[in-house]
């Protein structure tokens, strides 16, 4: 029975380990990559002009914005880091790399499923959900448990005492 526990627990901590991180994707690649407003995403690609500006956009709907450059390097390729902005919208989007190639102007697209940032946490003081009469309240169920105890018995053996012969 330990060995099974042990075993949920390795499988359950690997599974959280192979599937967290950074996001992390490639651009002209059929998956959807989700992020969260804010977040910093890894992306690489290829089939620029050896030192050519890559450029990024993030568009989604009416909403576009530059996400940043790079270079390309000698094989064409880059690597990158974007950050997709805060106040993006939330939903489906597309994140666009655009660069001079030998054949002309390349661009890769990366669809986006960006997700909203979780609201900030006041440094306020927190709301007041307690009591300060616990223990009055602990005493006086358990007051009641003894009442009702009592009761019951006394009921009992007064049915006992009236049953006729």
């Amino acid at each position: 029975m330990i060995k099974k526990g042990m075993l949920g627990a390795v499988l359950a901590i690997a599974t959280l380990l192979i599937f967290s991180g950074a996001a992390n994707a490639e651009y002209g690649g059929p998956s959807t990559v989700t992020v969260v407003q804010g977040e910093t995403i890894s992306v690489t690609g290829d089939g620029c002009n050896p030192g050519a500006t890559v450029t990024f956009t993030i568009t989604n709907g009416s909403y576009e914005v530059g996400a940043g450059t790079t270079t390309a390097g000698d094989d064409g390729s880059y690597t990158s880091t974007i950050t997709v902005p805060s106040d993006a919208p939330v939903g489906t989007a597309t994140a666009t790399a655009t660069c001079d190639g030998p054949d002309g102007t390349v661009t890769k697209v990366l669809n986006l499923n960006i997700t909203a940032a979780a609201a900030p946490v006041s440094s306020g003081t927190l709301p007041r959900t307690g009591s300060d009469n616990t223990q009055t309240l602990v005493g006086v169920g358990a007051g009641f448990l003894l009442l009702g105890g009592t009761l019951a018995i006394g009921a009992r053996r007064t049915r006992r005492s009236t049953v006729a012969a």
